[in-house]
């Protein structure tokens, strides 16, 4: 399976995007409600946790490559990658949110979920395919035990207490077993 959008590509194309997003969207003034510095600080957080989801993938010795996963030399499931299957699109998509809010422009708010529709469609999804293929079982519990993205920790937590309590006293309804975090 070959991914042809590389993911900056359509990081960027997003941001334009936002760019050029007209001004009669806008739905607050930024100075007055203190968004922009809000904007700033979630540009801030975005850039660091893709730096640290990088530098998780350089200590591992393995590729950062998105366009070539077949490399991978090992699977990451360490730091950010604890808690989050794609800390990079994440941070991408912090970014995008960020600038939104520096732009103060309703319509600009729709790139960063273009960008997690598109990302998972043209890239997650075929990245998954190819690292089940090169680590099996072992990505597929990686996969069963960590959500894609990073807002489905909660509901990996309610889970984790539910399971714990119906082995405790067998009584929790929501102690099965449920699909992946997907």
């Amino acid at each position: 399976m070959k991914l042809k959008i590389p993911p900056i590509l359509q990081f960027l194309i997003c941001g334009i995007l936002e760019l050029l997003t007209p001004s009669f969207g806008s739905i607050f003034n930024t100075n007055w409600l203190g968004i922009s510095y809000l904007g700033w600080v979630i540009i801030g957080f975005g850039c660091l946790i893709l730096s640290w989801a990088v530098v998780e993938f350089i200590k591992a010795k393995t590729t950062v490559n998105p366009i070539a996963p077949e490399q991978a030399q090992s699977l990451v499931t360490t730091g950010l990658y604890r808690i989050s299957r794609n800390p990079m699109y994440l941070g991408m998509t912090l970014v995008l949110t960020g600038l939104a809010l520096l732009l103060g422009n309703i319509l600009a708010l729709l790139m960063p979920i273009t960008f997690m529709g598109s990302i998972t469609y043209t890239q997650i999804i075929p990245e998954e395919e190819i690292l089940t293929q090169k680590f099996g079982g072992d990505y597929l519990e990686y996969k069963r035990s960590t959500p894609r993205f990073i807002f489905c920790v909660y509901m990996k937590h309610i889970r984790r207490i539910c399971v714990t309590k119906q082995q405790d006293d067998k009584s929790c309804s929501r102690g099965r077993k449920g699909p992946d975090f997907d």
